[in-house]
């Protein structure tokens, strides 16, 4: 798979090549397409995944700012976004653990790129 020769340890099992697989996830099917993907290589290649859902604050506070949001709507649809973040984050756990690889789970809340950046740095991710 992806032309790359797999490489094997000295026990005969997959070496990472890749490095650390980390995607960014999002409610979107096409956020989960890529998580299935990003498992499905890792999976192949012998390699751990880390999947980091990110609560875009920067934004809410934004439309808070211009009034577009209220206080107890910011807070609601906070809460929401992170229900539905440890929701899927826990799917992508279920479907590593079927392929048979590690994958760590992130939640966290900030400015989505900053936050994504800091997360590949920090687990030295590709």
């Amino acid at each position: 798979m992806f032309g790359m020769k797999k490489a094997e340890n000295g026990n005969g099992k997959k070496s990472c090549r890749l490095g650390k697989v980390l995607v960014a996830v999002d409610n979107s099917d096409a956020s989960f397409a890529a998580a299935q993907f990003a498992i499905a290589m890792a999976a192949e290649n012998g390699c751990a995944v880390a999947a980091v859902y990110v609560v875009d604050t920067e934004s809410m506070d934004y439309l808070l700012n211009l009034k577009v949001l209220v206080s107890s709507e910011k807070d609601t649809l906070q809460d929401q976004l992170e229900a539905s973040g440890r929701h899927l984050l826990g799917r992508l756990e279920a479907k590593a653990k079927e392929a048979g690889i590690g994958i760590e789970t992130s939640l966290e809340h900030g400015v989505f790129h900053k936050i994504i950046l800091a997360q590949a740095k920090s687990r030295g991710a590709n």
